[in-house]
């Protein structure tokens, strides 16, 4: 093993998965481990798309960690999309079993579209087509930290063909606990466990009591679990938000086991907890016709909730350093000491005399230092970058002053997720 650090950040494997990684081996460690190709197929399950999150350095969305007892197929205890078609029973309903309903996506089309890697944020993308009929599913996966201590994660599912406007139910296992402060107001879990050493104490994923959820921004608040010594261990709450232009219903429930797979795990989870290895989670359910869009604001326990807003299609985020505006094809950051706009596809974004086009851009200013951080990465083409006026350098002549366009250009190489690298050019501020 390498004697230096790694260095962990965000990272692509082909045809598996993606990685979002900031603030390596900190405190403020944020990481997305997605689940995005068709190459994986042992063990698989129903994990078409499904997401792992552990942010400021604490569980938030975990892996079922369960191989053969019990053995959890169900994509309705993962973080995916289900055709309401797919279910034999009332969508909120107690599962009969774990492997009802069946994986509704065909793992063979699974592709792995995009990556972008930046200083300050990170995406990859998704597509599957459904097992029956005209489907398409895209997820979209953003991790957002110009401030690293207010991490952003940011979930956008789109649905395209003849059964784009079929209802659809959104998933999402979250270690949480307790009762949900919802638009209903405070709604408890349904409860289910399975308890591998009492075969009358093995439930399958409970379902939960149906609510309205109104059309516009539903804010979902919820208490983290506390592992290790509350004062001594980090441990986190989170507010979850969704998005959608119709009204909804919504369901809370929940799962859990004690399938340790081996005493070393049970070794290692006692001393630090106190008590005996178990693995117990909420279980969020959306049920709508149409696109799904979430975010996900996680907090240290006791710290203030930042203000979570709508500002047309996009999530307006008020943080103590600054805002974030979080649309459905990249993102903009203003403070007083820096401000960010990042594109993740072809759609320009600008903020604050900053503007990208063309393709995956992330574009920082640094007022203090007086400097202008350039990356791209992704597909290949050309890249516009606009900034505030003032007399900048580019220190790498590749980045040259477009005269028509009235703005700074790139021709970026690009290529297919694992096979480029970002590029990155600076500008200072100085005489010309």
């Amino acid at each position: 093993l390498p004697v230096e650090e790694p260095q962990l950040g965000n990272a692509v494997f082909p045809g598996y998965g993606v990685v979002l990684r900031s603030q390596w081996n900190t405190p403020r460690e944020t990481s997305v481990h997605c689940i995005m190709g068709d190459f994986y197929t042992d063990h698989r399950g129903s994990s078409s798309g499904e997401l792992m999150i552990y942010a400021l350095g604490v569980p938030l969305s975990l892996g079922w960690e369960n191989m053969y007892s019990p053995h959890n197929p169900t994509p309705y205890s993962r973080c995916g999309l289900v055709p309401g078609k797919a279910l034999s029973i009332a969508w909120n309903a107690d599962l009969p079993s774990v492997y009802e309903p069946a994986e509704p996506w065909d793992w063979k089309t699974q592709r792995q579209d995009a990556f972008a890697s930046f200083r300050d944020s990170a995406w990859a993308k998704m597509s599957s087509g459904a097992k029956e009929g005209d489907l398409k599913w895209t997820r979209q996966v953003a991790s957002v930290h110009p401030d690293p201590a207010c991490p952003l994660l940011l979930i956008r599912d789109t649905l395209e063909g003849g059964r784009a406007t079929e209802p659809m139910i959104f998933n999402m296992h979250l270690v949480a606990e307790g009762p949900v402060e919802t638009a209903a107001g405070a709604v408890a879990p349904g409860e289910a466990f399975w308890d591998v050493n009492d075969k009358n104490k093995q439930k399958p994923p409970a379902g939960g009591q149906a609510h309205p959820m109104p059309a516009g921004l539903n804010k979902f608040a919820f208490k983290g679990q506390q592992f290790g010594k509350v004062g001594e261990t980090p441990a986190i709450d989170f507010d979850l938000y969704s998005l959608a232009q119709d009204a909804r219903e919504f369901c809370l429930g929940s799962w859990g086991h004690n399938v340790s797979q081996g005493a070393h795990v049970d070794n290692v989870f006692r001393p630090v907890n106190g008590r005996p290895y178990e693995l117990r989670q909420h279980l969020l359910h959306i049920k709508g016709a149409g696109d799904f869009n979430t975010l996900i604001v996680p907090r240290r326990k006791g710290a203030a909730a930042p203000a979570v807003t709508r500002e047309g299609e996009a999530f307006k985020v008020a943080m103590p350093g600054g805002t974030a505006l979080l649309y459905a094809d990249g993102y903009t950051y203003v403070g007083a000491d820096k401000a960010v706009a990042t594109a993740f596809g072809a759609v320009p974004v600008a903020a604050d005399g900053l503007s990208v086009e063309g393709g995956p851009t992330e574009v920082v200013h640094d007022k203090k230092a007086g400097t202008i951080t350039f990356m791209a990465h992704g597909p290949g083409g050309k890249r516009f970058v606009g900034v505030p006026e003032g007399k900048w350098q580019a220190q790498d002549k590749a980045l040259a002053w477009d005269a028509a366009a009235k703005k700074w250009g790139l021709d970026y190489e690009g290529g297919k997720p694992g096979e480029t690298k970002p590029r990155t050019i600076m500008l200072n501020e100085g005489e010309p």
